[in-house]
């Protein structure tokens, strides 16, 4: 898995063993986004569509985060609007599905934190390249890959054993 913060995105990339259609179904589909991203989310995967995410860390009440799907073309491309409660704007997050041979390079930005205080900004987007490590791990684990994917990094560079770098632009 391949991982590059700056201070108003993160980026997240890995490559799975299986096509970009069945990538994309794994992606969006109810039955499957709560076996990956968690039992709480609810993913209307069109345009127009909703996001919601509910979860409980234990340290306070539990929080809710709302979403829109503002772009979805599949098996390629699903974009979403979204913020945490009690966050002062939306984020964006981008998922993007290339064909790497018979495997899908699975690219996610998650951008817009300028509107953010420095301080929490670092932190959110330190704790969501965590959570994103987590899920898209979870998604590989579910896709077939071996291992785990999120927390093997054999080189301390960044990147597991199980991911390639990400393909030419």
């Amino acid at each position: 898995m391949w991982v590059e913060t700056t201070d108003d995105r993160l980026v997240v990339g890995v490559t799975l063993p299986v096509a970009v259609e069945r990538t994309w179904g794994a992606l969006t589909a109810p039955g499957s986004i709560t076996r990956w991203w968690g039992s709480q989310v609810r993913l209307d995967a069109r345009e127009g569509g909703s996001l919601l995410e509910r979860w409980d860390d234990g340290d306070g009440p539990a929080t809710t985060m709302r979403g829109r799907v503002i772009c979805c073309q599949p098996p390629r491309r699903l974009v979403i609007e979204w913020a945490d409660a009690g966050w002062p704007g939306d984020t964006t997050v981008e998922f993007r599905l290339e064909k790497d041979g018979d495997r899908t390079w699975l690219r996610l930005e998650h951008r817009g934190w300028a509107g953010l205080p420095a301080k929490l900004r670092a932190a959110s987007i330190a704790q969501r390249a965590a959570d994103w490590r987590q899920h898209l791990g979870a998604l590989g684990v579910l896709l077939g890959l071996e291992g785990d994917i999120a927390g093997d990094d054999p080189d301390g560079n960044g990147q597991s054993a199980a991911a390639s770098a990400p393909p030419p632009v």
